[in-house]
C-alpha cells in the first residue's frame, strides 16, 4: 500500500460526536488518541482468538505503557459469537472488573466482535464509552462507524440492538494484510455496495483498477465520508439511511437459512446481484445493471448466484426483516449505478417481488 497522510473524519449525529482517524500505523497510536478522546478511563479490549494472535498482547502492553488501566477478553471468532450467551460473558466480566459507565469498551476486530462490543457498551450500566478498532475491511469501511451494534437471534439477524455512537474509531489500513483473501473479498462486497448506491465513478475505478491495493487507503477514506454523509442525515435509520441496506435483505436471508454459516460480505454480494434482477424484471431498474454488479464482484472474488431456496421459509425471514413496518417493507432498488432508491411495498407482495411465494 502506498502511503497517506492522516485522515480525521468527525461523524455528529445530535449530542453524539465520532472521531473517526484513517491512517497506516494508528493502531500504535491508539493510546495518545484515547487520552485525548477519553482522559481518565479503564479500558475492556474484547477481541476474538484470531485477532488476538496479531495485536491483542502488543495492544494490552501499548495501554499498560501509557497508564491506562486495561484488561482483555477473548472470545470465538466468527458470526455465533453475536449471542446473548456471549453477551452475558462481557457482562461478567465488567462486572468482575467494577467498570462503570465512565469506563470504556473497546472492540478490537472486525464486524461481529464490534457489534457484540458495541451492544455491550450500550446496554451496561445504561450506556458506556465505545472504542471501534476495526481489523477487516468489511469492518472499517461499514460495521465500525454509524452506531448500529446487535446480536442474533433465532428470529434474525441483529434482531436484538441498539444505536450507540462509538466516542473513537481507528482505521489502521495495515492491518488489512493480515486478512485472507475470502475477508478481503467480504470487504469488497461493501465497498460496491457504496459505488452502486451513490458513487458511479468509484463504481468505474473498481472496474478498471488492476491492482486495488495501492487504492485501497484512498476507498477506505471515500467509503468513509459515503456513511458519514448518510448517517448525518439519518442516524437512527428512519429516512434515507435505509439506502445502506441495499442487497441486505436478500443476504439476511441467506444467512439466517444458512445458520449464519455464508460470511456476510458473500451474502450482500449474492444478494445484490439477485435484488437488482429481480428489480430489472419489474421495469424498476435500467437493463444490465444487474450484469455489471455480477461482474464486479466476480472480479473480487466474490460469489454472485444465489443458491436455490425454500420459497415458504425464504418468505418468512423477508417478513420478519427489521425494514418491515407497519405491513409495509422498503425494498432498497438501484435506478442504475450510482442512483438508488427505497421502493415501498406492502410486507406480503415483498416476498413475491423477490421469486418466493409464501402460499
Amino acid at each position: 500500500m502506498r502511503s497517506l497522510s492522516m485522515n480525521e473524519l468527525y461523524i455528529s449525529t445530535g449530542e453524539n460526536r465520532s472521531k473517526i482517524i484513517i491512517k497506516p500505523g494508528v493502531m500504535h497510536q491508539l493510546s495518545t488518541y484515547i487520552k485525548e478522546v477519553f482522559p481518565t478511563v479503564k479500558v475492556l479490549i474484547v477481541t476474538d482468538r484470531n485477532v488476538d494472535g496479531y495485536y491483542g498482547e502488543s495492544m494490552e502492553g501499548l495501554l499498560e505503557q501509557a497508564n491506562i488501566p486495561v484488561v482483555k477478553l477473548v472470545l470465538p471468532p466468527g458470526e455465533k459469537t453475536k449471542s446473548f450467551e456471549q453477551l452475558l460473558h462481557v457482562y461478567d466480566f465488567l462486572g468482575e472488573n467494577r467498570f462503570t459507565r465512565s469506563d470504556a469498551v473497546m472492540a478490537l476486530g472486525g464486524g461481529v466482535i464490534g457489534d457484540l462490543a458495541g451492544y455491550a457498551a450500550a446496554t451496561w450500566q445504561r450506556g458506556m464509552n465505545l472504542i471501534q478498532v476495526p481489523t477487516t475491511l468489511l469492518a472499517q469501511i461499514d460495521s465500525s462507524i454509524g452506531g448500529k451494534t446487535a446480536i442474533d437471534t433465532k428470529w434474525g439477524k441483529n434482531m436484538v440492538g441498539a444505536f450507540k455512537q462509538p466516542g473513537l474509531v481507528c482505521i489502521d489500513p495495515l492491518s488489512l494484510k493480515t486478512l485472507p483473501d475470502y475477508e478481503m473479498a467480504a470487504g469488497m462486497a461493501e465497498m460496491i455496495k457504496y459505488a452502486c448506491i451513490w458513487d458511479r465513478s468509484m463504481f468505474e475505478l473498481l472496474q478498471n483498477s488492476n491492482d486495488i491495493i495501492p487504492c485501497l487507503p484512498d476507498l477506505i477514506v471515500r467509503s468513509c465520508n459515503i456513511k458519514k454523509a448518510v448517517v448525518e442525515e439519518d442516524s437512527l435509520e428512519s429516512g434515507k439511511r435505509m439506502i445502506l441496506n441495499f442487497g441486505h435483505t436478500v443476504a439476511h436471508v441467506l444467512e439466517g437459512m444458512d445458520d449464519y454459516e455464508v460470511s456476510h460480505g458473500f451474502a450482500v454480494a449474492m444478494g445484490m446481484v439477485y435484488i437488482t434482477r429481480q428489480s430489472e424484471r419489474q421495469g424498476l431498474t435500467k437493463p444490465g445493471t444487474a450484469d455489471q454488479i455480477r461482474q464486479l464482484c466476480i472480479k473480487y472474488g466474490l460469489p454472485v448466484d444465489f443458491p436455490s431456496v425454500d420459497g415458504k421459509k425464504a418468505g418468512a425471514f423477508v417478513t420478519r426483516d427489521k425494514k418491515a413496518r407497519s405491513g409495509k417493507m422498503n425494498l432498497v432498488l438501484l435506478h442504475e449505478i450510482g442512483s438508488c432508491f427505497v421502493h415501498n411495498i406492502d410486507v406480503d407482495r415483498a416476498a413475491d417481488f423477490l421469486g418466493w411465494r409464501t402460499d
